[in-house]
C-alpha cells in the first residue's frame, strides 16, 4: 500500500471509528512517539498539538516507571479529568491512538470499540510496512 493509500485508509478508519463509538468520543488523534499528530478528527475544539505533545511526555514517564520497576511497557492509558476522559492505546510501530471522550461517556464501550479499531489500524499499518 502506498503512503497516500495508507493515509486514505487511516482517514476512513478514523471516520468509521467516530460513527461506531456512538458519540461518546469527541475527538481522535493518532500521534507518533515524537508527539506529532499524524491524523485527527475532532467534534469539539481540542488543541490537538498540545494533547499529542503532552501525552507523549506523560507516556514516556510512565514507560520509564514500567521499565525501572519491571512492570512492563504501557499498553493503554485511561485518564479521567474533571470535564473529559482521555483513553490512549498503542498501535503498530511508533503510533498511539488517543480518544477524548465526554465525562459521561460509557468508558467500557469506548475501550471496547477502540480496541477493535486498534486491530484494524494495525492491519493497515502493517500492510504499509510489508508492502
Amino acid at each position: 500500500m502506498s503512503k497516500s493509500g495508507l493515509m486514505v485508509r487511516l482517514r476512513e478508519l478514523v471516520d468509521s471509528y467516530l460513527r461506531d463509538v456512538g458519540g461518546d468520543v469527541l475527538g481522535i488523534i493518532i500521534t507518533n512517539d515524537e508527539g506529532l499528530p499524524i491524523m485527527y478528527r475532532t467534534l469539539i475544539d481540542l488543541d490537538v498539538n498540545a494533547i499529542s505533545a503532552l501525552y507523549t511526555l506523560a507516556a514516556n514517564q510512565l514507560k520509564g516507571l514500567g521499565l525501572k520497576t519491571r512492570l512492563g511497557d504501557v499498553e493503554y492509558m485511561l485518564v479521567s479529568y474533571s470535564g473529559y476522559v482521555l483513553y490512549a492505546e498503542r498501535l503498530y510501530g511508533d503510533l498511539t491512538l488517543i480518544a477524548v471522550a465526554g465525562k459521561d461517556a460509557s468508558i467500557g464501550v469506548v475501550m471496547y470499540v477502540t480496541g477493535k479499531y486498534a486491530e484494524r489500524f494495525n492491519e493497515s499499518l502493517r500492510s504499509m510496512k510489508t508492502g
